[in-house]
């Protein structure tokens, strides 16, 4: 069981993960990035999959607290929701991949952290579509379609498919604006 390791300790391994993916994330050089001895880290985490898992479950724990600070609601709260995880995974690929990557074991906390950024989301999909902003059906399905489309738009910015001035004439927020203007025309009447 991963015990509640100090903010300090997953800032250093989310600093390693960003500088060199997982396989630069151990937890001796853990204990050495953040300037501690090499064997603290082993106090918070028996392996370093637990190690990744909280990293995922802190980012998103953010995401969550950062679609909570939303103070707009129906499409414009969903579209502001979008452009917060957009930035979020443009800023941090490697943390995008690793908390949206493949996770062979189960973690209750990761998966309790992945549910809430889900849930807000749906919530806010679902009133979009109650105040006619998006078109009707299952928000479930909407949500996972708009989430589906955010993360091809980050796989895409990230690899450099993405530019105002390039491929598509496009980035990601023209991206999320003309979605909105689909889903706008789609919710009508």
């Amino acid at each position: 069981m991963v015990k509640t390791a100090p903010d300090s300790l997953l800032s250093a391994a989310a600093e390693l993960l960003d500088r060199g993916g997982p396989g630069a994330v151990t937890l001796r050089g853990l204990g050495l990035a953040a300037g501690v001895s090499r064997g603290a880290p082993y106090h918070h985490f028996a392996t370093k999959t637990e190690l990744l898992s909280a990293i995922a479950t802190r980012e998103l724990d953010r995401l969550a607290d950062a679609f909570l600070s939303v103070d707009k609601q129906g499409a414009p709260a969903v579209r502001e929701m979008m452009l917060i995880y957009l930035r979020w995974a443009l800023q941090y690929p490697e943390r995008f991949r690793l908390t949206f990557g493949r996770w062979e074991d189960d973690d209750a906390r990761l998966g309790a952290a992945a549910a809430r950024v889900r849930g807000l989301f749906v919530t806010a999909v679902s009133d979009a579509q109650e105040q006619r902003e998006l078109p009707a059906g299952d928000p479930v399905r909407l949500g996972v379609l708009l989430l589906s489309a955010m993360h091809g738009a980050a796989d895409l910015a990230a690899a450099g498919h993405l530019s105002p001035t390039r491929t598509g004439r496009v980035d990601v927020d023209d991206l999320v604006n003309d979605l909105f203007l689909h889903l706008k025309a789609a919710a009508r009447p």
